[in-house]
This record gives C-alpha cells, structure tokens and sequence, in this order.
C-alpha cells in the first residue's frame, strides 16, 4: 500500500495505490489522531496494481491513521493533512 501525496495540502485529492496481494473488497476507514471514525469507504478491487482516490474534504489539520483492510489483510498508515 502506498498513499501519496503524504503530508497532504487540506483538501488536496490523496491516491491510495494497492498492490497483487490485495484482491476483491477493499475496505478504507481514517481514524482521528484520538481515534474515532472520520471517514469509511468499501470498494472492489479487480486488478493487479490499482490507484483510488480518496478526497477528504470534512476533515482539518491534524494527523490521522489510514486502514486498509482486505479479507486477513491489514494496513496502517499514519496520513499528516496541513
């Protein structure tokens, strides 16, 4: 998993890249710095590489945990947005 631009201006598009091991239903969710839920998307993930872009306009400042979550599959990502 690759998440890109990383910091990231406010409001500027982010593009999650997945790779081969990831395959079928994907699941992102980004957590406050506290921990609580401030965004959750699902969607399906047919290819080999794929590229998904992920706005996050609702959100301020701050640092946040990306998860990625596929099947037994599990990725964490701290994402700085300023």
């Amino acid at each position: 998993m690759n998440v890109f631009p990383n910091p990231a201006a406010l409001h500027e598009p982010i593009t999650l890249t997945l790779g081969r091991d990831i395959s079928g239903i994907v699941q992102v969710d980004v957590f406050s710095s506290a921990g609580d839920p401030v965004y959750h998307e699902a969607f399906f993930k047919a290819t080999e590489v794929y590229q998904h872009t992920i706005v996050l306009r609702q959100l301020s400042k701050g640092l946040y945990v990306l998860q990625v979550t596929n099947g037994g599959y599990r990725a964490l990502q701290k994402l700085i947005l300023g």
